[in-house]
């Protein structure tokens, strides 16, 4: 545990009386040796641990029992089931004063609220390979051939890629095993222009080559009135599909 040698709860501790005080330290205890790089601190006034720029848990004596705070307002609720012998409020559980909490009991709220703060990693889809003929057939005759000159273009610098309409309902182009399904370039159509879908980062990079196009932040548009610039194109794929891998890593 990262504890200063006066760490505010020694304070909090101190002006306690018994039997408040030893069951007080007890949880402080637990809590320590569950989570050893959490910090103690005074949170809204509680004697409490931060871990990682959040404070994950604290405690503090009232006048008829101990309480034991989560620092969150969905903790408890996840753990209803686990917690019906004790008294709460969506905020605090209590406990007794000659009683502390078990070992058990403070590892299940401490790892709760730990889950509650980590990233949620987006879920994958489903991808389901093919439907590219059928989305192209679908546009008008005339943009037909630009249509596949832009899929021919991505195709030759994306060799081996799963090629699906079903992420975005358009064209799209994934590598297994990376984060977001692998998606790494879409291509559609949307009158008058025939568009590349790919990450910022590709467009960022291309900046110069780009200035003629309409575009935003990860879409560049092509005149359907032009023939797709499929060298161009393919160095945006490229670009894509790097970016793509580096940021999955």
């Amino acid at each position: 545990m990262n504890r200063n040698r006066n760490s505010p709860i020694d304070g909090y501790l101190s002006k306690l009386s018994e039997p408040q005080k030893s069951t007080l330290t007890q949880v402080r205890r637990m809590i320590a040796k569950i989570l050893p790089e959490a910090t103690e601190c005074i949170s809204y006034g509680l004697p409490a641990f931060r871990y990682k720029d959040t404070v994950i848990g604290g405690f503090a004596a009232a006048k008829k029992h101990c309480s034991y705070y989560p620092f969150s307002g969905s903790t408890l609720g996840r753990l209803e089931n686990k917690l019906v012998k004790y008294q709460q409020t969506k905020s605090a559980l209590h406990f007794p004063f000659e009683k502390p909490l078990s070992k058990k009991i403070i590892k299940l709220l401490v790892l709760t609220r730990i889950a509650e703060i980590q990233p949620k990693k987006q879920k994958s889809r489903v991808l389901k390979p093919g439907g590219v003929e059928k989305y192209i057939a679908g546009c008008p005759k005339e943009i037909r051939d630009k249509l596949q000159d832009m899929r021919s273009a991505i195709r030759e610098v994306a060799p081996g890629s799963v090629e699906t309409v079903s992420y975005f309902n358009m064209p799209g182009y994934s590598y297994e095993g990376y984060d977001y399904n692998g998606m790494f370039a879409w291509f559609s159509y949307k009158a008058p222009f025939i568009r590349l879908h790919v990450l910022p980062v590709a467009l960022a990079n291309h900046k110069k080559e780009l200035e003629k196009y309409a575009k935003t932040k990860a879409i560049v548009s092509f005149s359907t009135e032009e023939p797709i610039p499929k060298g161009l194109v393919k160095k945006l794929v490229k670009s894509s599909a790097k970016a793509m891998t580096v940021l999955s890593k």
